[in-house]
């Protein structure tokens, strides 16, 4: 079992085949876990927005025209 973002090139090169179409997985969601006193600083702001940023450009979905966020 995978996150369909993972294998979605293989998915769409017909590499791997999606079986059990109508069983769900459990979410694959990436969280930023940080202290709380460190909830408001610069650093730790930038970096977040700066991950949501790459890998909203870098993670692939399944079907092109589908949006991972």
């Amino acid at each position: 079992m995978r996150a369909e973002w993972d294998v979605a090139k293989y998915l769409r090169s017909g590499r791997l085949e999606l079986v059990l179409e109508d069983y769900e997985t459990p979410s694959a969601d990436i969280y930023a876990v940080y202290l709380e006193k460190l909830n408001l600083s610069a650093k730790v702001s930038h970096f977040i927005d700066h991950l949501r940023d790459y890998l909203g450009h870098h993670v692939d979905a399944p079907n092109k025209k589908e949006k991972i966020w």
